[in-house]
């Protein structure tokens, strides 16, 4: 008879593997995710599970983002007749359920490093299959010395849907195959392949030019070992090592940032901070700046179908600014906070560095959205596998995780 855990983990791969082919241009695995979420939910509620209960962090988590994501959003427009906002309310809230139970199933069963290790295989092999599909190497200097070059670099998309979701699934697999190489790895040979893999697939990033994702490279693995040399577990070489990088970091800043004024930070965002202005204005002119439009669908502002589609959302902030206006902002804030303050004060006493992961998981995705629409959105892997990993790690199996 096959275990339990084994169609959990072939259910979790298939579902991820749905959402790496939703962005290979095949449009039927769009909407089929989603059915595919739905399902893989209900027979992660329909287990059962013997004294497995969430405790009040994965509920307190869970309940602000039922109200910010599904009640607000409907209460805020009930009186307009937009299926839209209805409809990607309760895909909001699919999301929620499915990565709040999921936890639940993953803590009970054991299988958090087993799902990273199937999530790996899924983006290596779609990853794998892209670059074999195209026409183009990553072993092109001309294009890789052109990443940065607003008019001459060359974006290859690999297959996907944009050259950026290209991007974003490169950089989901280095840290989560970084994760799994610092955590469980423990032979030479597998640990040099998986560095070979992932200088490869670094080629691949830098290659597709998404800015987002290699700034967000650099941050995560800055943040990890900033983090790890000066807040845990100080001693007197971690604070002397982790002042110079401070300082060093500071005259690095310090000396680029008053070279820069805001038609070069525009050049280097390819446009986005004009456009981030242009919405605010709009929003703050048409009064709507506090509640926002409505709850849409991202790709709903990127439509020649609808009124709004000269609004800018390469930026979740300012997504949500658009859709839930600045009360949405600062609740989901408020949100954040919370989920930071509780990995902040987590104890650091298993020998795995999930503590430390998991801050730095969830610090670059944050800052990752400020370039991206992509901290809580349905239709990004890398959303999926955010939450997925803050609900197993508020989990009940973290009892080192001090009380609130």
């Amino acid at each position: 008879m096959i275990k339990k855990e084994y169609i959990i983990l072939f259910l979790f791969g298939l579902l991820f593997s749905f959402y790496i082919y939703s962005t290979l241009q095949i449009a039927v695995f769009t909407n089929l995710k989603y059915v595919l979420l739905i399902m893989v939910m209900i027979v992660c509620m329909l287990l059962r599970i013997k004294n497995e209960y969430p405790n009040k962090r994965q509920t307190s988590i869970f309940i602000m983002m039922v109200l910010l994501f599904t009640f607000y959003p409907l209460a805020s427009k009930i009186m307009t007749s937009e299926t839209q906002i209805f409809l990607y309310s309760m895909v909001s809230l699919s999301l929620i359920i499915f990565s709040f139970w999921a936890s639940i199933v993953i803590n009970y069963y054991n299988l958090l490093e087993r799902s990273s290790i199937i999530l790996y295989i899924s983006l290596l092999v779609f990853i794998f299959y892209s670059y074999m599909t195209s026409n183009h190497s990553i072993f092109n200097f001309d294009s890789i010395l052109a990443s940065f070059d607003q008019e001459n670099r060359q974006r290859p998309d690999f297959g996907f849907n944009h050259p950026g979701t290209a991007g974003s699934l490169a950089f989901l697999f280095l840290i989560n195959s970084f994760n799994l190489r610092v955590s469980i790895i423990k032979q030479k040979r597998t640990y040099f392949v998986m560095v070979i893999l992932e200088l490869l697939v670094l080629l691949y990033l830098i290659n597709t030019g998404s800015r987002g994702a290699i700034f967000s490279t650099v941050f995560f693995f800055t943040s990890y070992y900033l983090i790890k040399y000066t807040i845990l577990k100080l001693t007197l070489q971690k604070i002397f090592f982790g002042i110079v990088l401070y300082i060093l970091i500071f005259l690095s800043l310090a000396n680029i940032i008053p070279a820069l004024n805001i038609a070069e930070l525009n050049n280097i965002s390819s446009g986005r901070i004009y456009n981030w202005i242009s919405t605010i204005d709009y929003l703050s002119n048409s009064n709507n700046l506090l509640l926002g439009l409505g709850y849409f669908n991202t790709n709903y502002f990127y439509s020649d179908s609808n009124p709004y589609n000269f609004l800018s959302s390469d930026n979740w902030f300012v997504y949500i600014t658009i859709t839930l206006g600045l009360i949405g902002v600062f609740l989901s804030i408020l949100l954040f906070f919370y989920i930071l303050s509780v990995l902040l004060r987590s104890k650091e006493v298993d020998s795995k560095n999930t503590q430390l992961y998991s801050i730095c998981l969830f610090l670059t995705i944050c800052y990752y959205s400020t370039l991206e629409n992509l901290i809580f959105n349905p239709s990004m892997l890398l959303c999926l596998y955010l939450w997925i990993w803050i609900f197993s790690y508020f989990g009940k199996r973290y009892s080192y995780i001090q009380a609130t």
